[in-house]
């Protein structure tokens, strides 16, 4: 648990999924849970930036003209 709590807390999608999971059957608290979740929130928040979603914009126009000009 205190591995998936940390890598939550990072950022990472599928220790949230597991602690979720985890909460589902039991095998963690709400608390827990709670805390994976608002760690991993803000750490998805400190990711984001205008340049890094102007890129993301970027890369899914070249995907698309890719797949039109084939």
């Amino acid at each position: 648990m205190k591995h998936f709590l940390i890598s939550a807390n990072m950022g990472d999608k599928l220790s949230l999924d597991q602690i979720k999971e985890m909460f589902m059957r039991g095998y963690a608290t709400k608390t827990q849970y709670a805390e994976a979740l608002e760690g991993y929130q803000a750490a998805v928040e400190e990711t984001k930036s205008h340049q890094r979603e102007k890129a993301k914009g970027l890369e899914a126009a070249m995907r698309d003209r890719q797949l039109n000009t084939k």
